[in-house]
């Protein structure tokens, strides 16, 4: 009775907790997913990002690249999406010439190996052809900088976006000669662990379409120092950049691109918290939070001593509204606890806990409780009962025809139900 007792405690206040939900647009100064947004339309706005690290430009002295033919490039600023955009000029150039236009440093503090995205409106005047004016750089790429990563325009490729970062690589590419001389918005992503829930490791999006992907996701962990942006080899003014962003994510949803403040259309929902063991390893617990970023389900880790994100795991699509969170055991073996999220299937009220790996953000388990005729409230788990060696899951739910809550416990790796309590 005791045990019972402590279990409802702790789901009611997880309850009343949930009840507390906040929704939050995010401003111009709210910038924990967005790495970088550089508008691209003068030396001014170069030189100071609205949010994160300013770009420079390409120094010799500075940023000299291992090889031969790496040259300053110059700069043309004219109309692009908003305002002004960048376009490589200071010409005549050579054949073989290495133009290096902007420079992102300290690429690895910016960028993961893991997960993220690239994001920018860009135009291309004409086709790069070899020796004549191929390739163009949009973030790095071929006798770039040595970033690690591609996305670039080229002869017999057309847009290009490939990952390597010291293992094998992978890459996707698409045809955009139709869209020569028109502005198109163009987005890399990548996730590791499979972009929004599916197998999906790497994507190519144009006007906000996905037109290419792949399964591939072997490539390795060491991120380049510098990425050359807006560069391009053997002739200048071909192509031209405007409103360059990065995210810490991979984005899917790109309807948007037509907002120049890549915030502003941006709404989160917070729906709960927990803490978790120590993931950075500097002797700390984590805390997690649950919410929802424009319908999609994620959970945000940040180390409760000194504030900085350890990581923030996808969950659920938009077809789903998450309830609650909890911490589970290792399951997997791999030394870190599991992450337990509660969450309701819009389409038929039906209530699933979904269970992820807290470092690796492998699923481990789907675990069905109830249908439409309950709500579903709290989340916690349970010391092991059945001596299996893995903790249980207590879920909360009201009946809607009574009223009245109760308490199922599920097996967090067979499912099988162990208890049922009313009260």
């Amino acid at each position: 009775m005791k045990k019972a007792t402590t279990i409802i405690w702790k789901i009611l206040f997880l309850s009343i907790f949930i009840t507390l939900q906040l929704t939050a647009t995010l401003n111009a100064q709210s910038d924990d997913y967005v790495v970088l947004w550089n508008k691209l339309g003068s030396e001014d706005e170069i030189l100071n990002s609205e949010i994160g690290p300013n770009l420079e430009f390409y120094d010799q002295d500075l940023h000299d690249p291992p090889g031969c033919c790496d040259v300053e490039g110059g700069r043309l600023y004219d109309f692009g999406v908003f305002g002004n955009g960048v376009m490589l000029s200071g010409g005549p150039y050579y054949v073989t010439a290495r133009i290096h236009n902007l420079v992102l440093s300290n690429l690895s503090s910016y960028v993961s190996s893991e997960q993220g995205t690239i994001a920018v409106w860009y135009m291309q005047k004409n086709d790069p052809v070899s020796y004549v004016n191929n390739v163009y750089r949009i973030f790095d790429g071929d006798f770039g900088l040595g970033a690690g990563m591609q996305f670039q325009s080229v002869e017999d490729g057309g847009l290009v976006f490939s990952l390597a970062f010291g293992g094998e690589t992978s890459s996707v590419n698409t045809d955009i000669s139709t869209f020569n001389n028109t502005w198109i918005h163009i987005a890399a992503v990548w996730d590791r662990n499979g972009i929004a829930g599916t197998p999906e490791a790497l994507r190519l999006y144009v006007d906000g379409v996905k037109v290419a992907s792949t399964t591939q996701n072997n490539w390795g962990t060491s991120v380049g120092d510098m990425a050359d942006i807006c560069g391009s080899n053997d002739d200048d003014e071909n192509f031209a950049m405007d409103n360059l962003v990065i995210y810490d994510f991979a984005k899917t949803d790109f309807s948007d691109r037509f907002s120049e403040n890549p915030l502003t259309s941006v709404s989160r929902k917070y729906q709960d918290a927990t803490s978790i063991a120590d993931l950075d390893g500097n002797g700390f617990p984590e805390i997690a939070v649950l919410h929802t970023r424009n319908g999609h389900t994620y959970v945000t880790l940040k180390d409760s001593y000194n504030k900085t994100q350890v990581g923030r795991i996808y969950f659920f699509n938009d077809k789903w509204t998450p309830k609650a969170i909890s911490t589970l055991a290792d399951m997997n073996g791999n030394g870190t606890d599991e992450l337990a999220v509660l969450a309701v299937k819009k389409e038929n009220g039906k209530v699933w806990v979904k269970i992820l790996d807290s470092e690796t953000r492998e699923v481990l388990n789907s675990v069905y409780f109830l249908d439409n005729d309950w709500m579903a409230m709290g989340l916690t788990t349970v010391a092991d009962l059945n001596q299996n060696g893995v903790d249980e899951l207590a879920v909360l739910v009201v009946e809607k025809s009574t009223g009245r809550g109760n308490t199922i416990i599920r097996d967090a790796e067979t499912r099988e139900q162990l208890n049922w309590i009313c009260y």
